[in-house]
């Protein structure tokens, strides 16, 4: 079994970034519809643990909860975490209810957030990956930041 996978769109290319021992599943600009038709098949569906961040790209009319829903049921993983994005409070309160659905752990964003709200800084994506469970990378010697 792998140690780790990450997957989705911007957020996820970060943290895959700063989590090399993981399998990163991961495209800029992605929603979870063009996940789902395009990159899923390809997911290792079966690791101890998973980063996961879709959902911010999506058209708020769009089916993000049963795409999200899709997403979670294909992977069997001892532990996985949601990323919640800075901004969209309705894509947040939807990966809450996916994350609550499958007992997973939700790690908010916002406090590492660059200036687009969004994205975190470099420094915010080490922070992430420690989060998460990147071994090797220490909270101790990382900004102090509230954690979620």
């Amino acid at each position: 079994m792998i140690p780790c996978i990450v997957i989705g769109d911007s957020l996820a290319v970060g943290v895959g970034q700063n989590r090399p021992h993981c399998e990163t599943f991961a495209k800029v600009g992605i929603t979870s519809q063009q996940y789902i038709d395009s990159m899923l098949d390809h997911v290792t569906p079966v690791a101890d643990s998973a980063v996961i961040s879709l959902g911010v790209n999506d058209d708020p009319r769009g089916a993000t909860l049963a795409n999200l829903r899709i997403v979670r049921s294909r992977l069997h993983v001892r532990q996985a975490y949601w990323l919640l994005p800075g901004i969209k409070e309705d894509v947040r309160r939807i990966i809450l209810q996916v994350a609550r659905e499958y007992h997973d752990r939700t790690v908010d964003t916002r406090p590492l957030a660059s200036a687009d709200h969004l994205h975190p800084t470099g420094q915010g994506y080490q922070i992430l990956a420690a989060w998460t469970g990147e071994a090797g990378l220490h909270l101790a010697q990382l900004p102090q930041v509230q954690r979620p």
